[in-house]
């Protein structure tokens, strides 16, 4: 099964993406942005909001989008994604300043993949109050934004579910009860 865990910045997808990976005994491929950034370094970038605005900020788009697809197409027995294209194409809309041209690229490089290639999608509303970890942009007006961005696009997929559940525990157990609802129906299929 090919899961994606979407959300907001700061939402528990990390948390909850590693521990369902766990539960599963499939492949969890972490958010490549962490990584990616890593890369810009050198040229003084240390986080994703100091390349918005900069030469490199569609570069490092396409970095993260690159590294995504090659993290999905080699888990061959599944995974879960903390992120999907879907969420770095939500943060590049709100975020970008390039022309119309590459933006219009992008969307179609980034929602073809994500209509086409995950079985489910889980998306984790916002629940409580972002933690700074000097990472992520912790402004609330922005994830409210990124939320609402991200529900209004998100049913590009079929099966999207969103949680209800505030705890990792409870989050875990509406994911199981929905892969189970998901495999029995599959099953009565065939």
């Amino acid at each position: 099964m090919k899961i994606g865990i979407i959300g907001s910045q700061g939402v528990g997808k990390t948390t909850l993406a590693a521990t369902m990976a766990e539960e599963l005994d499939i492949y969890f491929i972490e958010e490549q942005i962490r990584e990616v950034v890593k890369r810009y370094n050198p040229l003084g970038y240390k986080t994703p909001d100091d390349l918005v605005g900069s030469m490199w900020y569609p570069h490092m788009m396409l970095d993260i989008y690159e590294q995504q697809l090659e993290k999905e197409l080699s888990a061959k027995d599944g995974f879960v994604s903390d992120r999907t294209t879907l969420d770095y194409y939500a943060y590049y809309k709100v975020l970008n300043c390039d022309s119309s041209v590459v933006t219009d690229l992008f969307e179609k490089a980034f929602l073809r993949h994500y209509k086409n290639h995950y079985d489910l999608v889980i998306f984790v509303p916002i629940a409580f109050p972002v933690l700074n970890d000097n990472y992520r942009n912790t402004d609330e007006t922005f994830r409210l934004r990124m939320d609402t961005h991200l529900r209004d696009i998100m049913y590009l997929n079929q099966n999207v579910y969103i949680l209800n559940g505030n705890t990792l525990s409870e989050r875990v157990e509406e994911v199981k009860k929905l892969i189970d609802s998901i495999t029995k129906k599959d099953q009565t299929i065939i």
